[in-house]
């Protein structure tokens, strides 16, 4: 999925050439309510945005959030 999201775009005569980063949480380890799982997900977001562009990181430890 990274790898096709970060496919060059032409819009309007225009390339450009977007990155990605995504962060993927899984239930329950990752939060039993919808907005654990959302902090878990942007927890491991923001680990794959230090790792460099055009990556994914899942986490399944709801410890990052510091909801347990």
């Amino acid at each position: 999925m990274v790898g096709a999201l970060a496919e060059p775009l032409s819009v309007d005569g225009r390339e450009y050439c977007p990155s990605v980063s995504i962060g993927i949480a899984y239930y329950p380890e990752g939060g039993k309510t919808f907005h654990q799982l959302m902090m878990s997900a942007d927890q491991a977001m923001y680990v794959a945005k230090r790792a460099g562009q055009h990556r994914a990181h899942a986490s399944r430890d709801s410890r990052l959030t510091g909801r347990a």
